[in-house]
């Protein structure tokens, strides 16, 4: 993913750095926003989202976030395998992963 919003930032697109920022950002209709990671950059929960301004789906704080305003949400777009860091796992022996992946 590193490179991804690398890329995709260095292009002049919106990125933002974790979940907790993707949370305080409001979309609008088509807005796309690359997330750089969880917790930080490059930690293997970031991704790509889509504004929905439909969507009414509660949050499961890893494909899908709603925002301080809750008009609408933000949409993972992933047509791969779910990975747990995508909702907050460490996975580093340390931390206890338990509430990220149930």
């Amino acid at each position: 993913m590193s490179t991804t919003w690398r890329f995709t930032a260095a292009r002049g697109a919106r990125a933002v750095a974790t979940i907790a920022d993707l949370r305080r950002l409001n979309g609008a209709a088509g807005d796309t926003i690359v997330l750089a990671g969880y917790y930080a950059a490059d930690d293997g929960g970031g991704g790509i989202f889509r504004w929905d301004t439909s969507s009414t789906s509660g949050d499961d704080d890893g494909t899908i976030i709603v925002p301080n305003n809750p008009r609408g949400r933000w949409v993972r777009l992933d047509d791969g395998p779910a990975n747990v860091r995508w909702w907050g796992a460490k996975g580093d022996n340390v931390t206890d992963d338990t509430a990220a992946i149930q």
